[in-house]
């Protein structure tokens, strides 16, 4: 009778070592938890701390208004079936819709006092108060508004046939336009 073969064992393991005792190795879910908030505060914090998150921010934040404003001007215009008027007041620094039944007031935007703002109506660039105007069929008489601040600057160009208002952000210290 033929002698049985030893049935060998398979290791499943790397080493010889016993697999480890709870709590011997490895992290608890609670100190994962602990350093990705850690991690995930650090992050949000880096940009306020060096100086140019907040007036990214606020940079933005006024782009977003007066191309609402602008938007709504239009909107205006094509609902009323009249001429209606975006305002920018760069001596108080204040922006609107003139005239809207939309808002009920004329110069309901602020701008932020941290933002340089130039407007371009037409051929000529204003110093203190500038219009641009949509008409009923949504065009406009075109223009361009720039903001500008230390993080950049953005430029919202509205095209005189469509009326529709495109943003460009200018990478840089905020003095190119």
């Amino acid at each position: 009778m033929a002698a049985k073969a030893a049935r060998a064992r398979m290791k499943t393991s790397a080493t010889d070592r016993p697999p480890p005792r709870a709590g011997q190795d490895g992290f608890t879910l609670l100190e994962l938890l602990v350093t990705l908030t850690l991690a995930g505060l650090l992050l949000a914090l880096v940009p306020a701390l060096s100086g140019q998150g907040g007036d990214r921010a606020r940079l933005n934040a006024g782009a977003r208004s007066v191309a609402a404003a602008l938007a709504l001007a239009r909107s205006d215009a094509v609902m009323r079936n009249a001429d209606s008027a975006f305002v920018l007041d760069l001596e108080q620094r204040r922006f609107g819709v003139a005239g809207s039944t939309l808002t009920g007031s004329a110069l309901d935007g602020a701008l932020d006092p941290g933002l340089a703002v130039t407007m371009t109506a037409g051929a000529a660039a204003s110093t203190a108060r500038g219009l641009i105007r949509f008409h009923p069929n949504g065009g406009s008489d075109g223009g361009d508004v720039t903001l500008r601040n230390p993080a950049g600057a953005v430029t919202l160009r509205v095209d005189w046939l469509t009326g529709a208002v495109s943003v460009r952000p200018h990478a840089g210290d905020g003095r190119r336009a």
